[in-house]
């Protein structure tokens, strides 16, 4: 069964600092993420190393903290500035990947029935990048790597 795996877009990084907590940095900027909780913490962490499905890192951010998680809010906001990577994984393979290219982009999971039908809009275009086909549109500032 395919999974949904949320990983850090390259040229970011989340690393540890001496005082427990992490920082962001862009490379072009650090910045401490101070009001992270410790199983926020340890779940930011294993975004950056590789990253995982969204419900293992909300597991691993609620075990030591059931309400005090503020996860959800750091994925988010990861996401609108666009430091976040989907990646479609079967038997450990990459299917396909969605990188956000510029800000203001809100990722949106839904059910797709395996019988459903889409056609791509007129505005979307491929191109090769890297050795990868990719499909972009200026409607999105998001890239989709197959």
């Amino acid at each position: 069964m395919p999974k949904i795996v949320i990983g850090l877009k390259e040229g970011i990084s989340i690393e540890e600092t001496p005082g427990g907590g992490v920082e962001l940095d862009t490379g072009y900027i650090t910045q401490p993420l101070s009001k992270a909780t410790p199983g926020t913490v340890k779940a930011l962490l294993i975004l950056a190393a590789g990253g995982a499905t969204q419900e293992e890192l909300e597991d691993m951010a609620q075990a030591e903290e059931w309400f005090l998680s503020n996860l959800p809010q750091y994925i988010k906001q990861l996401s609108r500035l666009g430091f976040l990577t989907w990646s479609v994984i079967n038997d450990g393979q990459s299917l396909a990947r969605l990188v956000v290219i510029g800000q203001g982009f809100n990722f949106r999971l839904s059910e797709i029935g395996s019988d459903q039908r889409f056609v791509l809009s007129r505005f979307a275009y491929s191109r090769c990048l890297n050795h990868k086909t990719v499909l972009e549109t200026p409607i999105q500032p998001v890239r989709l790597e197959l």
